[in-house]
């Protein structure tokens, strides 16, 4: 085995999982990440996913007020639960309650949304290692729709090759991170991880992820989700 691999299968990597939507644009009578397909609540589905790869640290970030109903769901399944935290008014400071929790540790953090339950595993490894390698990993997606942009209701069509589609998980030094995130007051520009560690003066290192690595939001999206899961 070459000798350049052994920091990355030795680092510690760690992965918090956020678990705050409450399902609105779904349409769903339960959040979101509780909904059941193919047999497993969504977010059920989203840590196996991090467990298969090889992930053993994973932190649940969840609103104080699911957690029995997320531990009733937990016996129903019989399934473990990793180690969950209360979440807090924005996902911001969701994410800080997450990398807390894992404080006084090193390694690569990786931070993803609950409702993303298809990251596949190459774009799991890539960011951890993209992460050692750079200090953050940002995977996309490439636009495949034609774009226009809006601007006073005159729809001016736009080269989609300028854009990329932001997915999660978003990967970093954990020490450095949790560093930036609690020196760190949130504000309306803050729309995702990178952004934080961007406002702290850094710079993303992008990777392309995998295209079907989709956030389930919208009722069309659970058709979808049944269909990537064989169901």
């Amino acid at each position: 085995m070459p000798l350049f691999l052994y920091p990355f299968m030795n680092t510690e990597k760690h992965i918090v999982i956020v678990a705050g939507g409450k399902g609105l644009r779904l349409g769903a009578e339960i959040p979101k990440q509780f909904v059941e397909i193919n047999g497993l609540p969504i977010l059920m589905h989203t840590i196996n996913v991090f467990r298969k790869s090889g992930v053993e640290d994973i932190v649940l970030v969840l609103p104080e007020s699911h957690f029995d109903f997320w531990e009733n769901l937990c016996q129903k399944h019989h399934f473990q639960s990793p180690k969950f935290v209360a979440g807090g008014k924005e996902r911001f400071h969701s994410v800080r309650n997450g990398i807390n929790a894992l404080a006084n540790q090193n390694g690569i953090v990786g931070i993803h949304d609950a409702v993303r339950p298809f990251v596949n595993s190459n774009t799991i490894n890539q960011g951890f290692e993209e992460a050692l390698n750079h200090g953050s990993a940002i995977p996309f997606a490439p636009v495949r729709d034609t774009l226009r942009q809006n601007q006073n209701n005159q729809f001016q069509l736009v080269n989609r090759n300028d854009f990329i589609l932001i997915q999660t998980p978003q990967f970093f030094n954990l020490q450095s991170f949790a560093k930036i995130i609690n020196e760190t007051d949130f504000n309306e520009q803050i729309t995702d991880d990178a952004s934080v560690y961007e406002g702290d003066g850094n710079s993303c290192f992008f990777y392309e992820g995998n295209h079907e690595n989709i956030k389930i939001t919208f009722a069309s999206d659970l058709l979808i989700a049944k269909a990537l899961l064989g169901n």
